[in-house]
């Protein structure tokens, strides 16, 4: 399996869950997955992680 992680801080007017969901498709905009399933990891574990101080809110996807 493969991992892939995106932090967001959480900006004024934002919602934890909103920059969470961001991350999520940033990493699915950007395709950062793409050199793991060049490597043939299956499945790829893409976490859309938003903080704010010690809170923290994480949003999975599975790619596979």
């Amino acid at each position: 399996p493969g991992v892939v992680l995106e932090f967001k801080r959480l900006e004024k007017d934002r919602s934890l869950e909103g920059m969470a969901e961001e991350a999520l498709r940033q990493i699915q905009r950007h395709r950062y997955m793409a050199e793991l399933e060049d490597l043939g990891a299956s499945p790829i574990y893409c976490f859309g992680i938003a903080f704010s101080g010690k809170e923290v809110l994480v949003r999975v996807y599975q790619h596979s």
